[in-house]
């Protein structure tokens, strides 16, 4: 992205296509007249551009601040990519089985790949018995039967789906959000 401020009319805009940005012809201003990406107040004055045509906030701060409009589509990118890291690391982090025992399980794409392919074959008696290690390897399950593999199968598509429907519900709250303070309110507490 490109932010641009001309010297002659004043107009600040940004390019969002690319990190140049070169003026369309319609315009009909000399791309000489263009500051490209200023870094704010010092290069305004240094071009000469006079004060009355920098925009209302600028005197606040050393850089053209954006519009709130301009800056939420931006903000909600941020918010997006937060909810996505910390969805994959909640995944990353395993499953408990059972329920309350203190071994986790991990929930890596190969874990879950082998995971898928044993459910496959569940009905091949020759599968089993099947020993899965916990992550840290200090212990292990012993799968006897398909019924025990179904259960094992189960809590890990539930611990992944509930983390994945937790984030979605995240998302759905930036979705809505109207503005950058709307926004700021959302918080990832899982």
């Amino acid at each position: 992205m490109a932010d641009v401020f001309n010297a002659d009319t004043g107009q600040y805009r940004s390019s969002v296509n690319t990190t140049k940005y070169i003026p369309p012809l319609a315009d009909g201003i000399p791309e000489g007249t263009w500051i490209i990406n200023p870094p704010g107040r010092k290069a305004l004055l240094a071009a000469k551009v006079p004060v009355s045509l920098w925009k209302a906030n600028e005197a606040k701060d050393d850089v053209i601040e954006k519009s709130a409009d301009e800056k939420l589509p931006p903000a909600k990118k941020v918010a997006y990519s937060q909810i996505d890291a910390r969805t994959r690391q909640l995944i990353a982090a395993g499953f408990e089985f059972p329920a309350a025992s203190g071994n986790i399980y991990s929930l890596s794409n190969e874990s879950q790949m082998n995971l898928t392919n044993l459910m496959l074959t569940k009905d091949d008696l020759s599968i089993y018995d099947i020993k899965i290690n916990t992550r840290d390897d200090k212990t292990a399950i012993v799968i006897t039967d398909k019924t025990e593999l179904k259960d094992f199968y189960d809590a890990a598509q539930a611990a992944k789906r509930g983390h994945l429907d937790s984030g979605t519900a995240l998302k759905d709250q930036i979705r809505s959000a109207a503005s950058v303070t709307a926004l700021s309110a959302i918080t990832d507490n899982r």
